[in-house]
């Protein structure tokens, strides 16, 4: 599993994301550190029953945005699952929590609509509650990921003729899953997609499975805000797809 950094962000060891410190009470804010953020979804994890293999953060330069993704010990060998969450202490963002899925064969993510929990730092937000609302988005993300890895094995026997892939792709850059730009680079992710399903002697089936995953390559170096947002804008874009398909 892979979190990117992005921008002003940087990749940092959980150690050294914990000893970030957390601003000072006032009357209406309360703010809690990443520490204390961290330890409550580890607490939500072992009292749900999930282990977690592996953790990956980055911080922003000023250490006050933290974005987190870890790896469960649940999924099928090819995909796992992996949470994914978000906090900062400069009030320019809620606690939230987002759900995803990890494919190990060719090491990508994919995570799956909205931020499912926010919470601002206000009066009463204490380990207890925080602990709680990490076990509740939990128990939520996992059957959100249950649901997405359904959804990406249906992908498989759905073919893609080439005219159809290029409405899809034009599609991709209009809702700004990816930037025109960057075209180039999704065909070649495309082609390591089918590389990897169909074998070096490629005859030119396109499912819509290695459609969705040459996107999700793409954004491998991107970081787990921006590939949330482009993951829900790319699943409904193939479920448009689905249903014109189906009509």
């Amino acid at each position: 599993m892979t979190l990117m950094a992005h921008k002003d962000t940087a990749y940092t060891p959980e150690n050294e994301v914990k000893l970030i410190p957390a601003p000072e009470w006032t009357d209406t804010w309360h703010p809690v550190s990443h520490a204390q953020l961290i330890d409550a979804t580890d607490l939500a994890c072992k009292e749900v029953g999930i282990g977690v293999v592996d953790k990956r953060y980055s911080l922003n330069k000023t250490g006050t945005k933290m974005f987190a993704s870890w790896s469960l010990d649940v999924g099928n060998g090819k995909i796992g699952y992996v949470l994914g969450f978000r906090h900062s202490t400069d009030r320019s963002m809620r606690i939230g929590f987002v759900a995803g899925t990890h494919a190990f064969i060719c090491d990508n993510m994919c995570f799956t609509g909205d931020y499912i929990a926010f919470r601002m730092h206000t009066g009463g937000l204490d380990m207890e509650e925080l602990e709680l609302m990490a076990m509740k988005a939990l128990e939520g993300a996992i059957v959100q990921m249950e649901d997405l890895y359904r959804w990406q094995t249906d992908l498989h026997e759905i073919y893609v003729p080439r005219t159809d892939l290029k409405c899809l792709v034009f599609d991709m850059v209009e809702q700004g899953v990816f930037s025109g730009g960057q075209i180039g680079n999704y065909l070649s992710c495309l082609d390591e997609e089918r590389k990897i399903r169909y074998g070096y002697n490629l005859d030119g089936a396109t499912s819509l499975y290695s459609v969705h995953g040459a996107a999700t390559r793409l954004m491998r170096p991107w970081n787990m805000i921006r590939s949330a947002a482009a993951s829900a804008k790319l699943q409904g874009i193939c479920d448009g797809y689905i249903e014109n398909r189906a009509a």
